[in-house]
C-alpha cells in the first residue's frame, strides 16, 4: 500500500487515538479556515482534507480500521461552526466543501486494528511488502559479499607466499660472454637440486647465476 507522507502522520495520530473522528482531524488541521483566509492555505487544507476522507476509504476496506457511528449515542455532538452561508468566491467554495465533508462525518468514529498498529511499527511496509525487500536486499549483497571475501582471502594468502631465493654457480665454456640469470620457479614443493639443470658443455663460455624461487616453501 501506498500513502502520502501526510497520510502517514494521519495513520500515526489514528493509532494514539489523536484523530478519532473527522472533528478531531479538522481541529488539528482546518481549524480557523474561513472566507478570509489566504487562498493557498484554504487550497492546501482542502486537499489535506481529501486525503484525510480518502485515507480513512482505503483503511476500511482494507480492514486496518473499523468506523463506528455514534450519532445514536451522541446526537448532540457538535461538528464545526460552518463560518459562510453562502458560497460565492472559489475560496468560500473550497471552505465550504472543508467543513461539509467534516460536519457530514462527524459521527463516524474511527478504531485502529492491532494490524494497522503493527503497519506503522514496520514502518509502513506491509509483511508482504517487507519481506519482498529482505528478498531483494540478500539477492544483491550477499553475492557481493561473497565475491569480497574471495578477494580478501585471495590477497591475504599470496600475500603471506614465502619466496626464497639460492644461487648456485655452474663453470662452462659457450657462446655466451656475459653472465646470465635463468630463473626457475617451483610452485608446489621444494624438489628443484643443482642436478636438474642439465646444460651441455661448449653452450656458455663464461659462468652463469642460476636463481631458484621456491614460492610456497621456505627452503
Amino acid at each position: 500500500m501506498n500513502f502520502t507522507n501526510f497520510q502517514k502522520e494521519i495513520i500515526s495520530y489514528i493509532n494514539k487515538r489523536e484523530i478519532k473522528d473527522s472533528v478531531s482531524f479538522g481541529k488539528k488541521y482546518i481549524k480557523g479556515i474561513n472566507n478570509d483566509t489566504d487562498a493557498n492555505i484554504v487550497q492546501d487544507s482542502h486537499q489535506k482534507t481529501i486525503q484525510y476522507f480518502m485515507l480513512i476509504q482505503k483503511l476500511g476496506l482494507s480492514g486496518l480500521i473499523y468506523v463506528k457511528n455514534v450519532e445514536n449515542v451522541n446526537p448532540g455532538k457538535i461538528g464545526f461552526v460552518f463560518p459562510v452561508g453562502f458560497a460565492h468566491t472559489a475560496n468560500e467554495v473550497l471552505v465550504s466543501e472543508i467543513y461539509e465533508l467534516i460536519n457530514s462525518n462527524r459521527f463516524d468514529e474511527l478504531y485502529p486494528t492491532e494490524e494497522l498498529i503493527l503497519y506503522e511499527k514496520r514502518k509502513f511496509k506491509t509483511v508482504e511488502e517487507r519481506d519482498k525487500k529482505w528478498i531483494t536486499f540478500r539477492s544483491i549483497w550477499v553475492p557481493i559479499g561473497v565475491a569480497l571475501f574471495t578477494v580478501i582471502v585471495s590477497s591475504t594468502v599470496n600475500y603471506f607466499i614465502i619466496t626464497n631465493e639460492r644461487q648456485i654457480i655452474i663453470k662452462n665454456t659457450g657462446a655466451f660472454k656475459d653472465t646470465i640469470n635463468v630463473v626457475i620457479v617451483d610452485t608446489f614443493n621444494n624438489s628443484f637440486r643443482k642436478d636438474t639443470i642439465n646444460i651441455k658443455s661448449g653452450i656458455l663460455k663464461d659462468s652463469i647465476n642460476v636463481v631458484a624461487k621456491d614460492t610456497l616453501t621456505n627452503n
